[in-house]
């Protein structure tokens, strides 16, 4: 365990956060040569920048948000979150499920124009009068 003595001599922890920096560095360009090797294999893909996400964050949380000094209490409040985390997914779920194959986005108001005349369209005219 590293210590650092203060000036009374008394010894306390030293956080090792240039150490736990240069792992989620060096874990970062694990996952970015990860994903160049799987591009093809999108569920090997997904999978495995989840999992390297995940071990990411707990690093993150226990050492730079101090989480390893908490007491066991402050794991329930995990379960709340993934509940919450869960109901959202699924309540968004019929948004993306359900939206038309062939989505045409909203081309603006369009004016009716006679046959054989000139006049830009209402939307492409410069503000909103048509020209002619």
């Amino acid at each position: 365990m590293n210590t650092t003595p203060n000036a009374a001599g008394h010894d306390f922890p030293h956080p090792p956060y240039i150490k736990v920096w240069a792992a989620l560095a060096l874990f970062t360009g694990i996952e970015y040569a990860y994903a160049y090797l799987a591009r093809d294999f999108f569920g090997m893909l997904v999978i495995g920048l989840l999992f390297w996400a995940a071990f990411k964050a707990g690093l993150v949380g226990w050492f730079f948000m101090h989480l390893k000094f908490e007491g066991s209490w402050v794991y329930l409040l995990i379960i709340p979150a993934c509940l919450l985390a869960t109901i959202l997914v699924i309540a968004l779920y019929p948004d993306q499920a359900y939206k038309p194959e062939e989505f045409e986005p909203d081309r603006g108001e369009q004016s009716w124009q006679a046959p054989g005349s000139s006049a830009l369209p209402l939307a492409a005219a410069p503000h909103g009068r048509a020209q002619g």
